[in-house]
């Protein structure tokens, strides 16, 4: 065997050995991009997926939160009516201001109870303590008032000045309760609160 030949042979098998795998080479090529673009199509069908699940979490919690922005702000205005109603009764306590009270705390608590779903729940205590604190408050002004217009002219002054001072821890309590409720709404409607 000459040289030639023996470069030939050598030639030969390197060829069809480097043909084999320039052949294995595209192939594998071929499955991974056939593998790639199958994993792809799986990995866009998830995200679809959860695109939309996303929509619709993103779509009840707008809804939600617009809800709870208005149910805060309806209840926060009655809160503003009962405060200005307890203030004039803290001024003078006048049997009809009473009845505007009374009024006013049973459209205040109505108004909370058909929100209460879109109340966070401290949220909701705080503003039932914060009630009874009111109708503490109201009790307190209605039986002064019924003392100082006793007919008879008599009445117990330490009765009186009790009656008083209940009603001014009362007021001081139900004043530190609203601005602690008016930062609790405000912190829900910016969504500090989740």
């Amino acid at each position: 065997m000459s040289l030639v030949e023996v470069f030939e042979l050598a030639a030969a098998v390197i060829a069809s050995i480097g043909g084999a795998g320039a052949v294995l080479f595209g192939l594998s090529g071929w499955l991974g991009k056939v593998y790639l673009q199958k994993e792809k199509a799986k990995l866009e069908k998830l995200q679809s997926k959860y695109s939309l699940v996303l929509e619709k979490e993103r779509v009840a919690h707008q809804r939600y939160s617009e809800s709870q922005f208005k149910t805060y702000n309806e209840v926060w205005a009655v809160l503003c009516e009962v405060e200005r109603v307890c203030e004039n009764l803290w001024v003078k306590a006048r049997p009809q201001d009473v009845r505007i009270l009374a009024r006013t705390i049973k459209e205040a608590r109505q108004q909370l109870k058909s929100g209460a779903l879109l109340f966070e729940e401290s949220d909701y205590k705080l503003l039932n303590d914060l009630f009874d604190d009111f109708g503490n408050f109201q009790f307190g002004k209605h039986r002064l008032a019924e003392l100082r217009q006793n007919q008879t002219g008599y009445y117990d002054d330490q009765d009186v000045y009790t009656l008083i001072e209940n009603n001014r821890e009362i007021r001081e309590r139900y004043q530190v309760v609203l601005t602690r409720i008016k930062n609790d709404f405000r912190s829900q409607i910016r969504g500090e609160r989740l």
